[in-house]
């Protein structure tokens, strides 16, 4: 007897194949929303457990890589994790915003730092603080 997992599999692959318009073994963006935008075939999202408007942060969040591309395990696997309770659904939206956050930060600080570094070669000055020389 096939487990509720196999079943859930064999429906996900299912809605994949409908996604995946080019056979390529992944889904871009652009199929994604072209198959978002055609009512019947969202029907197969929504049997997920997945709401259809969230499809698209969905598949931001499967897109780890950042190639605008997910391929057939990552979908099947995104789509087991994310079905059933909002809250599941909900955290792991707030892990993708944080890394994305963490991102930019990460990219706002190298930004600073190298502009500190210029600041310095061009006035010879060593802009670290020095917090012993800071008294109150």
């Amino acid at each position: 007897k096939e487990s509720q997992r196999e079943i859930a599999m064999r429906h996900i692959k299912r809605v994949f194949d409908q996604v995946d318009t080019d056979k390529s073994g992944y889904i871009t963006s652009d199929e994604m929303e072209n198959f978002l935008e055609d009512p019947n075939l969202r029907q197969y999202i929504t049997a997920l457990d997945i709401d259809a408007e969230d499809a698209r942060l969905m598949f931001s969040l499967l897109d780890k890589d950042g190639h605008d591309r997910v391929a057939v395990d990552e979908f099947c696997e995104g789509c087991l994790r994310l079905q059933g309770d909002a809250k599941s659904f909900d955290v792991h939206v707030m892990m993708f915003r944080m890394q994305s956050f963490l991102n930019k930060w990460s990219d706002f600080t190298c930004f600073v730092e190298e502009g500190f570094s210029r600041l310095n070669a061009v006035i010879g000055m060593d802009m670290r603080c020095d917090l012993r020389s800071h008294t109150m």
